[in-house]
């Protein structure tokens, strides 16, 4: 699962080390640092133009509009890797619609009690990631006004270093696959469908932050900020969500 995420490292920079054919566009990607991105809000995603070849940033908001029956309309901002083709819009934006959702790093929570302590996930490395996923062209989901393109992001199986506190984590795509997971045809699909695994759980270092990330409205550095004594995790109360 990822429900936040942040991202204030520079998006330019970003993408000059790891795509030769990188088109950049500040006023498209204004580098603002960000702490807590949450669902329904706009950020930076990395996609392939199919017509000049070139990689490029557009601002998506995200969470893809669904319909859930009787007119009744949900915001889902992650969808399962396994599964993805078992859906017909998701598999049609899988084959042509995927993009890379980069961040510094991902928030995943415990519950103690009625509370919940968050957790900030990195790189080992403190460098920055991308989240595979998916997008879609807008289709009048509520509270998106100037109809911006939607993105989902991937999730698989948590590896070690999550799966104490939820079962699931964002696909994170290794960077010598950015290209094949941005630009492989729809006929090499299969290879594409490799890349959908959970990172090695060395790879990643977490610690315990405070709980005023628990509220979107909170979107400064103190979000990452490691804490002393956080309330512990009950081995009754792990399975969450």
């Amino acid at each position: 699962m990822c429900g936040r995420y942040c991202l204030y490292s520079s998006v330019s920079s970003w993408g000059q080390m790891h795509f030769p054919c990188w088109h950049d566009d500040q006023l498209a990607t204004p580098e603002i640092e960000r702490f807590n991105i949450a669902p329904s809000q706009k950020a930076p995603v990395c996609l392939a133009d199919r017509n000049t070849g070139y990689v490029k940033f557009e601002q998506m908001r995200w969470g893809l509009d669904c319909h859930t029956g009787a007119g009744g309309r949900s915001l889902l901002t992650n969808a399962r890797a396994e599964t993805i083709e078992q859906r017909v819009s998701f598999a049609e934006a899988f084959r042509y619609r995927r993009c890379l959702v980069p961040a510094d790093g991902f928030y995943e929570w415990s519950r103690v009690g009625c509370k919940k302590q968050p957790y900030y996930f990195s790189l080992a490395s403190s460098s920055v990631f991308a989240m595979a996923a998916i997008w879609a062209q807008p289709s009048g989901i509520q509270g998106n006004p100037n109809q911006d393109a939607q993105f989902c992001v991937l999730t698989t199986a948590a590896n070690s270093q999550v799966s104490d506190l939820h079962h699931r984590m964002p696909v994170i795509i290794d960077p010598a696959c950015y290209h094949k997971w941005l630009c492989a045809p729809a006929n090499e699909i299969s290879t594409v469908q490799r890349l959908l695994q959970s990172t090695q759980a060395n790879s990643l270092k977490r610690w315990p932050v405070s709980t005023v990330v628990n509220r979107v409205a909170v979107d400064t550095k103190t979000c990452i900020q490691k804490i002393e004594n956080p309330a512990k995790l009950d081995a009754t109360q792990q399975l969450l969500f």
